[in-house]
């Protein structure tokens, strides 16, 4: 059993949590299409939830396989189980390959299109990790290429659930840019704990070419457009999560002050559950935009509402002509 551990360290179970991104595409489905929850749509959530996890554990294996070099650079990282020599590199893309398989197979079970969308997860790990394309070692593409995943989660949240249409695109790309948000400020988390341009340099190639001040100016515009974005969703969907939006802005400006800290633990998303004021504004957040997906406000559709100029026929029918 012991052998084992460390190939059960390379699946990063411990990262699982992650997929909860997928929770807002299940809200949401329900919220907007006034769906009503069926018995059988709680066994395609738990297939589809598995065949998720194992698609992101295939990923984080193939990651740690490639990343082996650089994380030898690194203070914490050396201890990872492929560059620490704690397991058998032919057994490691063994398992890369079972897992990859597994995810896919249990993914038919679902759907099609959920298929696919596990598909797009899988080659975006891909497209992360493996040459020539290597996007993670590519100055502010690493945070795009990796928060993109982000919004297939929540296309995959709600696929599990109704497959007829894609979720608005607006929520989309403001989960994208919010994911982003998150990656640059952990880029900026790591590059601040090495503390030396060149040594960082060594360990992740994207950091030759940018700095602190960048990634952190990169992380504000991402959040920008991750608030413009959603600002849009929220008026022409649903008007009453408006009101969400302070707890919303909150939430992204308590992630920022963890990040500005010394030796931040944003670097290790798996360990934010520690931060304690960070998972309270979150559950706070969640819960504020959950119930205002039910709950109606009349009043707030009738005072925002764009007012309709009271123009006379005559002076409509002169413009046509």
């Amino acid at each position: 059993m012991q052998n084992l551990m460390p190939y059960i360290h390379l699946a990063r179970i411990d990262h699982w949590f992650k997929n909860i991104f997928c929770l807002p595409g299940i809200v949401l489905v329900y919220a907007l299409t006034q769906r009503v929850p069926q018995i059988s749509d709680l066994s395609a959530l738990i297939i589809g939830l598995l065949s998720v996890c194992l698609t992101a554990s295939a990923n984080y294996t193939i990651n740690e396989i490639l990343d082996a070099g650089p994380d030898k650079r690194h203070p914490d990282k050396v201890f990872r189980p492929v560059p620490s020599g704690e397991v058998d590199i032919h057994w490691a893309y063994a398992q890369y390959i079972f897992l990859s398989l597994a995810s896919h197979g249990i993914a038919l079970f679902v759907s099609p299109l959920f298929f696919l969308a596990i598909f797009s997860l899988w080659i975006m790990g891909i497209i992360y990790n493996v040459p020539p394309i290597r996007s993670k070692e590519i100055p502010y593409i690493d945070a795009l290429s990796e928060a993109i995943n982000n919004p297939i989660r929540l296309v995959l949240g709600w696929w599990m659930i109704d497959d007829t249409f894609l979720p608005p695109v607006s929520i989309l790309v403001a989960y994208w840019m919010m994911g982003a948000y998150f990656m640059s400020l952990k880029r900026y988390a790591e590059y601040r704990y090495i503390g030396d341009s060149k040594r960082a340099g060594e360990y992740r190639k994207s950091f030759k070419y940018t700095n602190d001040r960048r990634l952190l100016i990169a992380a504000v515009v991402q959040g920008n457009i991750c608030c413009l974005m959603l600002g849009v969703f929220l008026a022409k969907f649903r008007v009453e999560l408006v009101m969400s939006f302070p707890f919303i802005a909150l939430l992204l400006a308590v992630y920022l002050g963890v990040a500005l800290r010394k030796n931040s633990p944003v670097q290790y998303p798996e360990k934010l559950y520690r931060e304690k004021g960070l998972v309270c504004c979150s559950l706070i957040t969640t819960a504020v935009l959950v119930l205002l997906l039910y709950i109606d406000l009349p009043w707030l559709n009738k005072y925002l509402k764009m007012p309709t100029p009271d123009v006379p026929v005559s002076r409509v029918a002169a413009a046509k002509e």
